[in-house]
């Protein structure tokens, strides 16, 4: 009577082992791994001059320069809508 009390004990101790022996394995072979990412484009960050972005009412332009990035412009584009 007293096995079958434990028996549900053994079999959850017997999972969490086996879980953590699993989780050990996978830690272990991720770290082997190298970047199997894919690159959508070749772009390098050097080869940005000026970036702008457009929404929300505003407009932002960024243009590279020799001391950095610089901000020439930034207006509000309001709209008007009929009545």
């Amino acid at each position: 009577m007293k096995n079958k009390k434990f028996l549900p004990l053994v079999i959850l101790v017997g999972v969490v082992a086996l879980l953590g022996i699993l989780l050990a394995v996978l830690t272990l072979h991720g770290k082997a791994e190298t970047d199997t990412t894919l690159p959508l484009c070749d772009l390098a960050a050097d080869d940005i001059d000026a970036l702008s972005y457009a929404g929300n009412n505003v407009e932002v332009s960024l243009l590279k320069g020799s001391d950095g990035w610089t901000r020439p412009r930034c207006r509000a584009l309001w709209r008007t809508t009929p009545t």
